[in-house]
């Protein structure tokens, strides 16, 4: 026969940490640092109860994890049309052994409005309409939309000087210049640069250049009766320079009428009232600057009344002070004052 024996053993298992089980995951966040959805790393298993999760991200500067949580959060900035997705190692460590995984973060795309680089803006005072101001105007749009470039009205700026070209920016003088270095050394104006949904906008200073101003006259123009006397001043000639020059002139051309003594015009010779404007020109400099002015005096030319009056014996007297003196056919008096000629017709 056979003989069997039966004993009961027991095995002990003794437990040996595991590592950690990774999985990818996907999360998906807005150019502008919006979440779209949950971002918590919670992928990670262990058979191993009660295992505590150390997180890490071993490669990204733009993202960082909660080492405890697990919550992946955003460091640093995003750009779609530069970066549209990120690829994160993630490790996941139980303290003694570790596991990796991809977190993949893939960015939505967001219009953002034209970004605008404008410096070193300068022009020159007087400049003539239509003249460009110096320097730099540009913009960049991200998702390569037209710009369009505009100057709003704004009566706390000086946008009302220049013109905008909507497509390229360019900034020209509207109008023949009323800059004056003198008065202000700097002008400010609001630029827009707009795609088709959205706007930005600038405050901008232009620098005033400042050149050197051509002399002139204080008084330009006068008038002056035809009865003047001979040898009376009738204006000084003073000069003004913006720039505090002194200012020399000789006069340019010559007239028998007028004359230069001094600082002063005076008549040289009795008016004519039919010559009702007379031309004085001048050559001014202030030693860098040389130009031409001219000075307009214009005549007095008495307005001539004519009224007719009858029934009147000689020597009346019309008003006060104006008296008649007769002919056979008519009576005539000239008033000194207002110029009234008075005639009576017929024999009186």
């Amino acid at each position: 026969g056979s003989l069997t024996y039966d004993e009961i053993f027991t095995v002990n298992v003794t437990n040996v940490n595991e590592t950690p089980v990774a999985t990818d995951a996907v999360y998906e966040i807005v150019e502008d640092g919006t979440w779209n959805g949950a971002h918590t790393y919670d992928q990670a298993t262990d058979v191993d109860a009660n295992s505590t999760f150390i997180y890490t991200l071993s490669d990204s500067s733009v993202f960082g994890i909660d080492q405890g949580t697990g919550l992946v959060t955003l460091k640093g900035s995003l750009n779609f049309e530069t970066t549209t997705s990120y690829a994160l190692r993630v490790i996941t460590s139980d303290g003694a052994l570790s596991n990796e995984a991809t977190i993949t973060v893939n960015v939505t795309n967001v219009n953002e409005a034209p970004i605008m680089t404008i410096a070193n803006l300068t022009i020159d005072e007087n400049s003539l309409a239509g003249t460009n101001v110096d320097g730099t105007v540009s913009a960049l749009d991200e998702e390569n939309d037209v710009i369009t470039w505009l100057l709003p009205e704004d009566p706390t700026t000086d946008n009302t000087l220049f013109n905008i070209d909507p497509a390229t920016g360019e900034l020209t003088l509207k109008q023949d210049s009323t800059i004056n270095f003198e008065m202000t050394n700097k002008l400010n104006i609001l630029i827009i640069a707009k795609d088709e949904f959205l706007s930005r906008s600038q405050d901008v200073e232009i620098i005033v250049g400042d050149v050197n101003d051509a002399p002139n006259f204080v008084t330009r123009s006068l008038m002056i009766s035809d009865t003047i006397n001979i040898g009376s001043t009738i204006m000084s000639l003073a000069t003004v320079d913006e720039d505090g020059d002194e200012v020399t002139f000789i006069q340019f051309n010559y007239t028998p009428d007028f004359g230069v003594i001094f600082d002063s015009l005076i008549v040289k010779q009795a008016l004519h009232p039919s010559d009702s404007t007379y031309y004085i020109t001048f050559e001014l400099t202030d030693g860098d600057t040389t130009v031409e002015r001219e000075i307009e005096i214009n005549i007095k030319v008495p307005v001539v009344k004519a009224l007719t009056i009858s029934g009147l014996p000689l020597g009346s007297i019309i008003e006060e002070g104006q008296l008649f003196i007769s002919t056979d056919s008519e009576v005539t008096i000239l008033s000194a004052d207002d110029q009234v000629l008075v005639k009576q017709l017929g024999p009186t």
